[in-house]
């Protein structure tokens, strides 16, 4: 199972594609035995779970809170079985968008 950490775009940046630019170097950059990937949104964050949702993500059950910046927040689970995600999509990135370690950079 993989973790996907999180993701920012500027409000600015908001409906133009490049979340989905983002996710996409992520799941190309997953290697090949890759068969879930999880992403943890805050239970608050609406347009955070359409966006996961969107892209095939699904809520799995799992909650938690976490600190963050002093505040307690409640986050969700999401989970992507990457086995019926568009093999297209899963190609290896080249070296030039993906780090000797698997990061995108």
């Amino acid at each position: 199972c993989f973790e996907l950490y999180a993701i920012y775009v500027l409000a600015t940046s908001w409906g133009t594609g490049v979340g989905q630019e983002l996710l996409a170097k992520v799941l190309a950059a997953l290697p090949p035995h890759a068969t879930v990937l999880t992403a943890w949104v805050l239970s608050a964050n609406a347009r955070g779970r359409r966006f996961y949702e969107s892209a095939g993500f699904e809520p799995d059950g799992r909650t938690q809170v976490s600190d963050i910046g002093g505040y307690h927040l409640s986050q969700l689970r999401y989970r992507l079985n990457l086995t019926q995600v568009d093999p297209s999509k899963r190609a290896t990135s080249d070296k030039s968008s993906s780090g000797e370690n698997g990061f995108v950079r």
